[in-house]
């Protein structure tokens, strides 16, 4: 340090004292500096268990401030809120359904208003929730519904925005995400067609081929006839049943019927309730109408009866006897009668169920020719249909014990059961004005197996879902949307994206855990958890604060000390200005 006399003024080259009001300054910025940091370690502590609370850390930036004349340089400090967004909080279980945690890097993206309008938000709190919206009108069958739709909100009131389901099932990774309906009627028309079937079973290799000498099992499709008729199953047959969904969104069932046709040789049909047709019987009366002639007619086993009189004519006598038919509870319950001319005419109530109808004429007059003929115009069917409708689906085990190949007609070309056989029902709608339900599908029969155990089926499942309502709904660990339905279902609503950024330490805190974009954060990069790989989620868990409570409490300890300096500091500087003041006395 050199000394410099100029003019009878001495200063110091390198080193300019600092004033006493320097210092006082100085102490004040320092309880000021530690102020700040004591109240951001009162509000980490304060968050400790808020949902997606980020942790700031106070630093402090040297300042210097050159004063009047060179006089002295008031060397002090300033706060610097370092904010730790990057940092992962701590994982909490939850018992909620619409809770959900990220585990590594991103953000869920929200937005202020339901349309485009509002400012996009980025939260790390997964505690969602439904928000009714809009009235909406349900026709529920004959009876009118009016609700509200709903969508899913964070904790600020933010519509969550996520991609919805393609029409095969996957999900868009690109475009602009939006709000996502949730309420109990969101899906109800969205029935999905089976498409695909996966079924495993094994056939009892020691299984008996069928009694082709029995009249009822003389090949596959007389067995199964049998069957359909009888209601019980023919020897050396064994059957199950799987379910699927129509094109109108119905949950339909089949029975599949299963035969040995030889040794390693199986013959595979499906039988599904199609559409019944109601039996219609004719009677016919003849003969001379003479008094005392009588006609009857039985239906199951009731007898409807009617004796001519001196004026009936045969128009009359049937038009009488259809009557006496509909007036009796057994035969009504069952058939409706009509007339016309000398034939009266039985129609099934119930198309499907089976009617016995014979008749009788005794003479009670001079001419003895009376006579009474029953017939069954249109058979009963009670609906019970084959797919294929021809020959069965032949599965050649070929020894192995798996499926080598398959023919769709008996004795025709082999196929590999890496292409599926397919089968396509029709079954009648179930409501008023629908056409009829189509189910067509494959079927992998990749794991039939053929080994010397029971015949088990051991696992099925379907690509299909009937409509339905939602009962609740939930997350999964890709960031699906999942609604439970009342069917039993379960569907992937929409896919849950998120946003990463360059710097996530720079994006802007807003009230509620929220955070929006700037300049130092850079613009978000959306994307779904399952590309990027650089998060998973966690159903049922809430990311609560990144805050270390034993860290926070080092520091607090260390702020106080450094504020009570600073006081001290002070304190001292104002004493030395008291002296200076006592001087001037």
């Amino acid at each position: 340090m050199r000394v410099i006399r100029n003019c009878g003024k001495t200063r110091f080259s390198g080193v300019t004292p600092m004033s006493i009001l320097g210092a006082l300054a100085i102490s004040t910025q320092g309880m000021k500096s530690q102020a700040t940091a004591l109240s951001t370690i009162g509000a980490n502590v304060a968050n400790v268990r808020s949902g997606g609370y980020k942790r700031s850390d106070p630093f402090f930036q040297t300042l210097q401030s050159k004063t009047t004349f060179e006089q002295s340089d008031i060397n002090a400090n300033r706060p610097i809120l370092s904010q730790r967004i990057s940092l992962q909080g701590l994982l909490k279980g939850t018992t909620n359904d619409l809770d959900l945690a990220i585990s590594g890097d991103g953000f869920f993206i929200t937005r202020t208003t339901f349309d485009s309008s509002g400012e996009t938000l980025y939260t790390r709190d997964g505690s969602f929730a439904q928000f009714a919206l809009n009235d909406i009108t349900i026709q529920d069958g004959t009876s009118t519904i009016t609700t509200k739709d709903s969508y899913l909100i964070d904790k600020n009131g933010n519509y969550l925005l996520g991609y919805p389901a393609n029409a095969d099932g996957t999900f868009p990774t690109t475009g602009a995400p939006e709000p996502m309906r949730v309420d109990p009627y969101s899906f109800i028309d969205n029935g999905r067609a089976t498409t695909e079937v996966d079924l495993a079973f094994n056939f009892n290799s020691n299984t008996l081929a069928l009694d082709t000498t029995d009249p009822a099992t003389t090949d596959h499709m007389t067995a199964v006839a049998s069957l359909n008729t009888t209601g019980t199953k023919p020897a050396r047959m064994e059957i199950t049943t799987i379910s699927f969904v129509d094109s109108n969104g119905d949950r339909q069932t089949a029975r599949m019927n299963f035969t040995k046709a030889s040794a390693n040789l199986w013959d595979v049909s499906l039988t599904y309730q199609g559409a019944p047709t109601a039996q219609v019987d004719t009677v016919t009366i003849g003969g001379t109408i003479e008094t005392g002639d009588s006609y009857s007619v039985t239906v199951n086993g009731t007898t409807a009866s009617y004796t001519a009189t001196a004026t009936d004519t045969l128009a009359t006598v049937t038009s009488q006897l259809t009557n006496v038919l509909n007036a009796s509870n057994a035969i009504s319950q069952v058939a409706t009668a009509t007339s016309s001319g000398g034939v009266i005419t039985l129609t099934a109530d119930t198309a499907g169920e089976a009617l016995t109808t014979t008749s009788a004429a005794v003479n009670g007059g001079a001419t003895n020719d009376n006579t009474a003929t029953s017939a069954t115009l249109t058979a009963n069917f009670n609906g019970l249909t084959e797919a294929p409708a021809g020959d069965p689906i032949r599965i050649d085990f070929a020894g192995s014990g798996t499926v080598s190949s398959y023919t769709t007609t008996i004795g025709g070309t082999s196929i590999l059961p890496a292409i599926p056989p397919s089968f396509t029902m029709t079954y009648p709608a179930e409501t008023a004005g629908d056409a009829d339900g189509i189910a067509s599908f494959t079927m992998d029969i990749s794991g039939f197996t053929q080994y010397a155990a029971n015949f088990h089926q051991q696992r099925y499942s379907d690509n299909g879902y009937e409509a339905s309502p939602i009962s609740r709904v939930g997350f999964n660990t890709t960031g699906h949307v999942v609604g439970y339905f009342s069917s039993g279902n379960s569907v992937s609503l929409y896919q849950v994206p998120l946003a990463n950024f360059v710097n996530p330490d720079g994006l802007q805190s807003t009230n509620g855990m929220a955070f929006r974009e700037t300049a130092e954060s850079g613009e978000p990069d959306i994307q779904v958890s399952t590309s990027s790989g650089k998060a998973t989620f966690l159903p049922n868990t809430l990311e609560i604060s990144n805050v270390n409570l034993a860290d926070e409490f080092t520091a607090l300890i260390k702020t106080q000390r450094a504020y009570s300096s600073s006081v001290k500091a002070f304190q001292t500087v104002n004493e030395m200005m008291q002296l200076v003041k006592d001087m001037k006395r």
